[in-house]
């Protein structure tokens, strides 16, 4: 059998040997509260019959020192943290009992037959409770098959005549011996082994954890910052259900007068999501310099998803709108995410930009059609991008904010300015909700200035 030491690293071995003075601790604590447990219930049967029956004092020493040992035991190795003195302390309650049986065996010989057997259980018992090691083991097994002998010899009982008997009984106490040093061996490579899987799943943990957030860190970095200039304001708001998420948006100049918003959200959430965001972060980018048009955008982007990610069975939604300034113009294409929100901030009212198509990645027939629809804006009007983890946030009874309860605030706090009215819905949100999150939260509030 190995020694705990060559399975444990030195790094990690003083740590395992703090787990052990608590487990021993534990073990002896539990071994005393036994063993005064037992020790009231064979002696109050005895005292409340000390009137009827004929009462032999010297047991009163004898049950004295075992409640002396059991409370010691319980109250003192709580307190003693340091191996080299609790082990000891434990030898000291081990040879105590079994002094004490010795002596009770030397005071009533009659009870000899059974003596041993309670004497070899006692061991036993003792051995189970404490994680001593092998030596330890056949030290104390041979201490108490010493006093097993000194008894014999020290009591006038046919069994000292008997060598058979006593043969017997020491070769059970050798057997105890041994069966004893080698399941404790076993026990002790068992505990060392499971530390070393724990340490492992903890460093395999903080791993992980470095990982996620350096993925984070990645991820946030894809995240675009508020940004505000003469003709637009635009506040973003992004709340991710995990470390990484599937929500992704970005905009873009075109040129001087048209500017490019794209919002889009992948099914699940988490790592996956997060890395086909990042690969589709650059093909964004590559179609925005390429195509003028959102309809173009996503047509565009549906068919390299589908040939790009055919065997991942992950598929997005995606909102994509160009803002033209000069013409007073917004044309917007819509492949399966929820509606989006023109707000006419002169006339409170609510336009929805609403799909027009399935979600990308669906393997369909290629088509020539481009689906994109225009609006006109006016100054002061405010376009609401966002992702459904805004609608999906449940209240009492499971039931979902939804588009009306959106409606409803945008005509509340339509003509707050971007940030503020951001950090209002999220607010709402915030209230309204009856459980935690369940979905990433993306919020883009572009606001015309001019």
């Amino acid at each position: 059998m190995k020694n705990w030491k060559t399975i444990i690293p030195e790094k990690y071995q003083s740590e395992y040997s703090q787990i052990t003075i608590a487990l021993i601790q534990r073990r002896v604590r539990l071994f005393s509260a036994l063993l005064f447990i037992l020790f009231w219930v064979a002696t109050i049967p005895t005292f409340l019959t000390i009137n009827t029956v004929a009462f032999n004092w010297w047991e009163i020493p004898f049950d004295i020192g075992i409640l002396i040992v059991s409370i010691l035991g319980f109250f003192l190795a709580k307190k003693i943290q340091k191996k080299n003195t609790l082990k000891p302390f434990a030898y000291f309650i081990n040879t105590s009992l079994l002094l004490i049986f010795t002596v009770y065996y030397y005071l009533y010989p009659e009870s000899f037959a059974t003596g041993s057997l309670a004497l070899l259980f006692m061991a036993f018992v003792i051995m189970l409770t404490m994680p001593w090691n092998k030596i330890e083991i056949v030290s104390v097994f041979m201490g108490a098959c010493a006093l097993f002998v000194l008894a014999a010899f020290t009591t006038q009982t046919p069994f000292l005549k008997e060598v058979g008997y006593l043969e017997t009984n020491v070769i059970i106490f050798i057997f105890g011996a041994v069966v004893s040093a080698v399941f404790k061996g076993c026990d002790e490579n068992r505990r060392a082994e499971q530390f070393m899987l724990r340490k492992e799943l903890e460093e395999k943990n903080i791993a992980m954890q470095q990982e996620l957030e350096l993925a984070k860190q990645v991820h946030r970095s894809l995240i675009p910052k508020s940004f505000s200039d003469d003709k637009v304001e635009i506040a973003v708001s992004y709340l991710p259900y995990f470390y990484v998420g599937g929500d992704y948006a970005r905009f873009d100049f075109l040129d001087k007068d048209r500017l490019l918003i794209f919002i889009m959200d992948i099914t699940g959430h988490g790592v996956s999501a997060a890395l086909l965001v990042n690969r589709l972060h650059t093909e964004i980018g590559n179609l925005a310099r390429k195509f003028s048009q959102p309809g173009d955008i996503l047509k565009e982007l549906d068919l390299f998803v589908q040939k790009s990610f055919e065997d991942t069975h992950k598929f997005l939604t995606a909102c994509a709108c160009v803002v033209d300034f000069k013409e007073k113009r917004l044309f917007y294409s819509n492949f399966g995410h929820p509606p989006q929100i023109l707000y006419q901030g002169s006339t409170k009212e609510i336009q929805w930009l609403s799909s027009q198509h399935h979600m990308l990645g669906i393997a369909t027939s290629p088509t020539e059609k481009m689906y994109e629809t225009e609006l006109k804006f006016n100054k002061g009007d405010h376009i609401l991008l966002f992702t459904d983890g805004v609608l999906e946030v449940q209240g009492r009874d499971k039931e979902m904010f939804g588009g009306k309860r959106l409606e409803k605030f945008i005509q509340e706090k339509g003509d707050l300015s971007p940030e503020v009215f951001n950090q209002s819905l999220l607010e709402r949100l915030d209230q309204f909700k009856t459980k935690p999150i369940s979905d990433d939260i993306f919020l883009l509030n572009i606001q015309i200035k001019k």
